[in-house]
This record gives C-alpha cells, sequence and structure tokens, in this order.
C-alpha cells in the first residue's frame, strides 16, 4: 500500500514573535516543486498584541494551535508529513506525531544553526526551547504534549556552528547532544549517515532551518535583516552551502526512509519589504 503524505502550510509565527514568519510559509510551498498529495493550509493567525505567560510569548495560542493541529494528523493518519513554515515551532504538532506512529524506529535530524534547546529565563520566544520539549525539559505544557519523549540517542544536531555558544545553555550539561558541523559535511555525507546508523533505526523525522545556510550565500534568514546584515556578517561563522545540504538529504533518502521534513523560519525580508511598498503605491492601494 502506498504511504498517505500530507503537506501541512502553517505560517505560525508566534514561536518566534515576528509576524513575518508568516509571509515565508506561503511562498515557500509555492517555490516547491507542486505534489498531488493532500494539502492543508492553516488559516494566518492576524498579528496581536505580545502577551506572556511563564515567561512564553504567546504560550496559550502556541499551545492551541498545536492541539488543533496534532488532533488533525491523528484524524488523518498520515505515514509522512512535509510542514512549510512559520518559525521554528511548526515543528512541534507534526513531530509529536511521528514519534507516536515509529516509536523507537525513528531519529530526528536537527538541521540548524541553533540548538533549539533553551528554556523559560533563557528567552520568551518559544521557537528557541521546542527541541527541549521534546526531551521532556523546559515549560512543563510543552513537554506534557509530547507524549513520546526524545532520547539523545536518537537526536542528532546537523550545521551548528558555534557549539560552545549553543549547547552551553542551562540543559546543555545534562545531556551528550551530538552535533556534525558545517565543514564535516561539505564534501560528503559519510560522517552524518555514520552517526545515524549507530542509531539502529530506520526512518527519518528532518528539522530544517533555513538558518542552517550560510550567510553570505542566503539573505532570507532572521540574521539577515537588512538593518542588521553586514553586522552580523562579521560574527556569525560559516555555515552549510546549498549544494551540501541538496546532497546530504538525497543521500539519506537513499539510505533510510525519511517520514517527516519540516521547513522553517524562512524570512524573505527583500520580498516583504516589497510586498509592503506596493501595498502603499497609489492606484495599487485603491481598491478597483
Amino acid at each position: 500500500m502506498d504511504n498517505k503524505t500530507i503537506r501541512l502550510i502553517l505560517p505560525q509565527w508566534q514561536g518566534g514573535n515576528r509576524y513575518v514568519y508568516a509571509f515565508g510559509a506561503k511562498l515557500l510551498e509555492w517555490l516547491a516543486p507542486a505534489a498531488n498529495c493532500e494539502t492543508l493550509e492553516i488559516p494566518l493567525i492576524p498579528k496581536t498584541p505580545e502577551v506572556i505567560k511563564d515567561g512564553i510569548a504567546f504560550k496559550e495560542e502556541l499551545l492551541r494551535h498545536s492541539g488543533e493541529i496534532y488532533r488533525f494528523l491523528q484524524s488523518k493518519s498520515p505515514d509522512k508529513i512535509i510542514v512549510f513554515g512559520g518559525d521554528c515551532s511548526i515543528s512541534l504538532a507534526p513531530f509529536t506525531y511521528l514519534l507516536e506512529k515509529y516509536e523507537g524506529d525513528a531519529a530526528v535530524l536537527w538541521l540548524d544553526r541553533h540548538g533549539d534547546i533553551s528554556v523559560p529565563g533563557e528567552t520568551t520566544d518559544y521557537h528557541a526551547m521546542v527541541l527541549a520539549s521534546f526531551l521532556g525539559e523546559g515549560d512543563t505544557d510543552f513537554s506534557d504534549f509530547v507524549k513520546v519523549k526524545l532520547d539523545t540517542e536518537h537526536l542528532l544536531h546537523i550545521g551548528v556552528n558555534d557549539p560552545a555558544k549553543e549547547f552551553g545553555r542551562k540543559i546543555g550539561n545534562n545531556y551528550d547532544f551530538k552535533n556534525i558541523l558545517p565543514e564535516e559535511f561539505a564534501e560528503n555525507s559519510s560522517s552524518v549517515i555514520a552517526a545515524i546508523k549507530d542509531m539502529h533505526i530506520r526512518k527519518l523525522i528532518i528539522h530544517f532551518d533555513l538558518d542552517v545556510l550560510d550567510l553570505s550565500s542566503f539573505r532570507s534568514q532572521s540574521s539577515a535583516n537588512p538593518s542588521v546584515y553586514f553586522e552580523r556578517l562579521k560574527l556569525i561563522r560559516p555555515g552549510a552551502s546549498f549544494q551540501s545540504l541538496s546532497r546530504l538529504l538525497n543521500d539519506l533518502d537513499k539510505q533510510f526512509d525519511i517520514v517527516g521534513l519540516s521547513l522553517a523560519e524562512y524570512l524573505p525580508w527583500d520580498a516583504m519589504n516589497l510586498a509592503n511598498l506596493l501595498a502603499g503605491l497609489p492606484l495599487l492601494k485603491d481598491k478597483i
């Protein structure tokens, strides 16, 4: 029987506390190859004033939203899920579903410049905490949302380019996080494949934050905000190339069964700024 795949367009911005995150979700889906599988576009929640509860911005909205998505996935029972986001919190509901479905036979690959293991008190933005929830850490409402917790033996970070900083967070000393640096898979995929084979699993659930791409070659990410781009370029260490990431994911597809792929944190600054310009131009702004 053929695997059932669902695509989710999830313009969730509350986890990153930036409305601009929503702008990238629909554009990502438009850029991606067309597919015949079922596609669900989650309605955009309009921008609202920030509400912080238990040290997390928009906590109640994020939990409610994630619960609705999780229940939808349960009702549809897909075998594979693709998510176009949205900030990194988009992975919470679909990965929770997939970890239950493939319990004990799935690994999570976290392609990201950041570790996403922060807890309340280190930030108010949940997108930097989402992986901590999968480990059962941080806010209890979010960690309780995850029914099957992730064992770090089945977790691999890929592309964190400042591991001392990222894994030096509050819970960093509690775990032995494995990370493959961008330069370690620049020429071939052997280091990543070897690490996964040591896990003795068949299924892969992949979180792909686009900020894992090198900042000098990909400028549609958070640190490429035109107001800070040139300063950040001097400070942020090199990331992964388009070529190495494409090769890596295709190499993994040949040896493992990829059942989840979330694409997060696409921030098309130029397109957004142009859209804002067009919205204010004569004739264009007039509703005809």
